[in-house]
């Protein structure tokens, strides 16, 4: 995929994709990310939740009243947040701490989101090492360069059965997959829509995986209709253009 290409899907800056696509094209070959409606799926969501290659690392610095509007159920005053505010390791402590196989009294700011799909908690940290081979749990850091971070979102992204769902164009699904819930939904479908675009405008610049099989890709082309691969719902035929009652005049006369 070139940097060209990552940037139009992504809308992330040119600069950025230069340092990511290389990455992500061998991350998504690996994970069989292999079809037009698979790859974008996946780089919208990704643009989503890094906002578009911008923060690759989760901060959590609030101010007390953000606090108050993200985690309303946690921190339901002012005064509820404002010992929190502003201090990212406490926060991340006390609202990932005892969950997401987190333990340790610091893994909830140790195992925060890091790379493209913010890689969460402890427990994930821990299943993609194991799948990988790369020992982001001794060294979370690693996720923040673009090759191990890059792999660890395709492999989020596949592990979670998010090819099976973007076959069926269930970008509802995904998201749930991805985000636990539908925190974006309309920003990530508007996202979606424009990775198809910029994926079906750039055919040929490498976007799907060398000698993938056309068996492989959904009903329809990447030349559907964005509409059409967004609902998994096929265009109706255009109406037929009714024949002027003077053509078939004409017709006749020159038969006689």
């Amino acid at each position: 995929m070139s940097p060209e290409l990552l940037s139009a899907a992504t809308g992330c800056a040119l600069l950025r994709a230069g340092l990511y696509a290389a990455a992500m094209t061998a991350a998504m070959a690996r994970h069989n990310i292999n079809t037009p409606r698979r790859q974008a799926g996946f780089l919208a969501q990704v643009a989503h939740e890094c906002g578009s290659f911008r923060n690759l690392e989760e901060s959590l610095n609030y101010t007390a009243l953000r606090l108050t509007q993200v985690w309303p159920k946690r921190f339901p005053t002012l005064d509820d947040a404002a010992p929190l505010a502003n201090n990212p390791a406490a926060l991340a402590n006390r609202v990932y701490g005892g969950r997401m196989g987190n333990v340790q009294p610091d893994d909830g700011y140790k195992y925060r989101g890091r790379g493209p799909l913010m890689l969460t908690g402890r427990a994930n940290y821990e299943a993609y090492a194991r799948a990988s081979g790369t020992d982001v749990v001794s060294n979370p850091d690693l996720l923040l360069q673009p090759e191990h971070g890059s792999d660890s979102a395709a492999w989020a992204w596949s592990s979670k059965g998010c090819n099976e769902h973007a076959d069926r164009s269930d970008w509802t699904a995904v998201t749930q997959a991805i985000n636990g819930g539908k925190i974006g939904l309309a920003e990530r479908f508007l996202a979606t829509q424009r990775a198809l675009k910029a994926i079906g405008e750039g055919q040929g610049s490498g976007i799907v995986a060398q000698g993938a099989s056309t068996a492989l890709q959904p009903v329809g082309s990447v030349n559907e209709p964005v509409n059409a691969v967004l609902t998994g719902v096929a265009p109706s035929a255009p109406a037929a253009k009714p024949v002027p009652w003077w053509s078939a005049l004409l017709a006749l006369i020159s038969k006689r």
